[in-house]
């Protein structure tokens, strides 16, 4: 397994599970957020810059295909870089797409808990 390997499931994993806690102990918090994301044009074009150098960063450190753990953060880098790009190229159908997704929230945020357990103990106790 590659330091980089390691490293970015040491650090993916527990941010997304302190994410989905949070976000599942305030689920109508950020459900309503969701539904308004088409109001605050500066924060997708923010949410946009983040996701797009976040995704760039991996994608470019980390291309790896092999192992599990390798193909979960390879996976997490193409998608959060095709997602930068596409709040860039299409803002106004991805806010729509947010909003008419927001009530699949809980949904979406059993993955990222799953999936945060799942690095976070490969990352640490494997």
């Amino acid at each position: 397994m590659s330091d980089t390997t390691m490293f970015l499931s040491q650090l993916i994993g527990p941010t997304l599970l302190i994410l989905a806690l949070g976000m599942m102990a305030n689920h109508e918090r950020y459900e309503k957020l969701y539904k308004e994301m088409d109001k605050h044009g500066l924060t997708v074009f923010m949410i946009g810059v983040a996701t797009t150098v976040l995704g760039l960063a991996m994608v470019l450190k980390h291309n790896l295909w092999g192992s599990a753990q390798e193909v979960i953060i390879s996976f997490i880098g193409w998608a959060a870089l095709v997602k930068g790009v596409a709040l860039f190229a299409m803002p106004k159908q991805m806010t729509s797409f947010a909003k008419d997704m927001s009530s699949y929230l809980q949904y979406g945020l059993l993955v990222w808990l799953v999936v945060g357990g799942y690095l976070t103990w490969l990352g640490y106790f494997a």
